[in-house]
């Protein structure tokens, strides 16, 4: 074996412009591939960073008759759900927050979270200092502690074991520091949908949710996301069943807010379905794709190595007289098939990095989880296994047309007109038509999608976009609380 693959390596270093044109050749197919399984791992694959995340679900209204779907819940309507599901070990409301963090160097704008405290038992995720928010902090005037992420602690506070207990002025009001989280956990998840089109950056700091008097009282005020744990025994289609009754329930509660025109109801939702789940189908897509690209490659190298065999023909020819066997020779051509394949393999890799770094800068506002995205254990073996797997495909085929030459025929000066070499322009001539159907496949499919492109872009939106500009206004909460002080000043604006 070491002497097959010795002899490959010298074979392949003696013809430099073969070899550089065909680990061009693997490494771009390859580093496809693994860009495109970095995804479907981080994406399909790997668990979200809860325990048990398949028994987690989320909470939406809806009011089938304008259209409306997946919208979030109001306060009012958040404890009624908390008092009355009895198929969930708990619930837990959330919403998206900007924070100004003063202090320190200079001030900063966090993106952050306010949630209830059953939030943090119910992901079953503990923190890696301090602790986590008690029922106590739950309400107005008791909320004054926040949990901060682990980026957050090792940028802003230097990775301060001693952080828990310091006190940080969050939007101009002092708050005690009393958990950091590890630094896989992340909720709400980025671009998780609960505020529709408005993309939620990473989560830095978390603080208790404070229900403001004209919140409890405006039942048709809807910000908060909902999220529970199925108990165990209890199955998705039981859950969903009891959201119905207890929505039937309410309607002729609060008439005035759920009139029957409007055909308001509520679902629930596994949590992975919303997060990865419109990203399904374009995965499986970028899946056959690459496919089909690394089918391309298999068969351009399957040409080359032919041609390559024929040339010689006579070299194989003199080895066999010599006393080489047939399958010493297979094993040679199949140690260089699979020997470029692994250098191609390394090389695409190190594409993929580049590649990934790519995608983590155009998709941030597009691609679910992008941030988890990256080339672990699973994508390296998944890697190495296609990258012998497509050295084998495309090396076999020349292999054992190189082990069978006709020994007289070759044997004459270039071989030329043999039975082998005829045999090898038919191998050829029907890889190259296979070549060009798959290219076609591919061609079309790109086809489509410039033109699914070309008509989004030429969508009417009903106005004319043209230097049209929108801006996004963050309001203290001391200074502008929710509801008509924040109405007021837009008024005024």
């Amino acid at each position: 074996m070491l002497q097959d693959i010795r002899l490959a390596f010298r074979s392949l270093v003696s013809t430099p412009g073969f070899t550089i044109v065909a680990v061009i050749t693997v490494a771009l197919a390859i580093a496809a591939n693994t860009a495109v399984f970095s995804l479907v791992n981080a994406l399909l694959i790997r668990p979200l960073p809860f325990k048990a995340p398949q028994e987690l679900v989320l909470l939406f209204e809806k009011f089938t008759a304008q259209g409306l779907d997946q919208i979030p819940v109001s306060a009012p309507e958040f404890l009624d759900y908390q008092k009355q599901i009895q198929s969930c070990e708990g619930i837990a409301a959330f919403n998206f927050a900007d924070f100004n963090l003063t202090g320190g160097d200079m001030p900063e704008r966090i993106q952050g979270a306010v949630v209830t405290p059953s939030l943090f038992p119910l992901l079953g995720v503990q923190p890696i200092n301090g602790r986590v928010f008690n029922e106590s902090e739950f309400g107005e005037g008791n909320d004054g502690v926040v949990v901060i992420s682990e980026r957050l602690w090792r940028r802003r506070f230097n990775s301060d074991p001693q952080v828990v207990g310091k006190q940080v002025s969050i939007n101009g009001r002092s708050f005690d520091v009393v958990g950091v989280m590890p630094a896989q956990f992340e909720f709400p998840l980025p671009l998780f949908g609960v505020q529709g089109g408005t993309f939620a950056e990473r989560a830095d700091i978390w603080k208790p949710i404070a229900f403001t008097k004209q919140e409890l009282e405006s039942r048709g005020s809807r910000s908060y996301g909902v999220i529970g744990r199925l108990k165990p025994g209890v199955t998705f289609a039981q859950a969903q069943a009891e959201i119905q009754t207890i929505v039937a329930n309410l309607i002729p509660q609060f008439p005035d807010n759920y009139e029957p025109a409007t055909k308001f109801g509520a679902s629930l939702y596994p949590i992975n379905d919303l997060v990865v789940g419109p990203m399904r189908g374009a995965l499986m897509i970028l899946i056959g794709a690459v496919a089909v690209v690394l089918l391309i490659a298999c068969a351009n190298l399957t040409t080359m190595l032919l041609a390559r065999a024929g040339a010689r023909e006579r070299e194989f020819a003199i080895r066999l007289a010599l006393g080489a066997g047939r399958m010493q020779l297979v094993r040679q051509m199949l140690s260089e098939s699979i020997l470029l394949a692994l250098v191609g393999g390394v090389a695409g890799v190190v594409l993929a990095v580049w590649g990934l770094d790519l995608l983590r800068a155009i998709g941030s506002q597009t691609v679910p989880r992008i941030a988890e995205v990256n080339i672990d254990l699973r994508v390296l073996l998944v890697t190495l296994t296609v990258a012998i797997g497509t050295g084998i495909i495309f090396g076999l085929i020349p292999a054992l047309a190189s082990g069978k030459p006709e020994l007289t025929e070759a044997l004459k000066e270039g071989g030329r007109g043999s039975t082998s070499g005829l045999r090898r322009n038919r191998l050829r001539n029907a890889l190259v038509v296979t070549e060009v159907a798959l290219a076609l496949v591919l061609l079309v499919g790109a086809s489509l999608l410039l033109k699914s492109f070309v008509r989004l872009q030429n969508v009417d939106p009903g106005f004319n976009p043209k230097n049209v500009l929108t801006m996004e206004v963050a309001l203290p909460l001391l200074k502008y609380p929710r509801g008509k002080p924040v109405a007021d000043l837009y008024a005024e604006a």
